[in-house]
């Protein structure tokens, strides 16, 4: 293993519901930057940036909140099987 695997931070995948992962995305609204974060977030298929789905995330899982029904992301259109 390199020096710079042993410093990188676990990827892990956006979690909407998790409080956690919103409070890291706030935090890259607040610093314009990701160096607070103690994870990094997977780039899932479908989408063409990191904020972009994120926001996509957040706004499918609070609009299934409010309205008490399903709501699909975008990342949703591209899943196989």
């Amino acid at each position: 293993m390199t020096l710079l695997d042993l410093k990188s931070r676990p990827t892990v995948n956006f979690d909407a519901a998790n409080r956690e992962h919103r409070q890291y995305y706030m935090a890259f609204l607040q610093n314009r930057s990701w160096r607070t974060s103690p994870v990094q977030f997977y780039l899932e298929r479908g989408y063409g940036d990191l904020s972009s789905m994120i926001e996509n995330k957040l706004s499918s899982y609070y609009l299934a909140k409010e309205f008490k029904e399903s709501v699909p992301e975008r990342g949703d259109q591209w899943a196989t099987g």
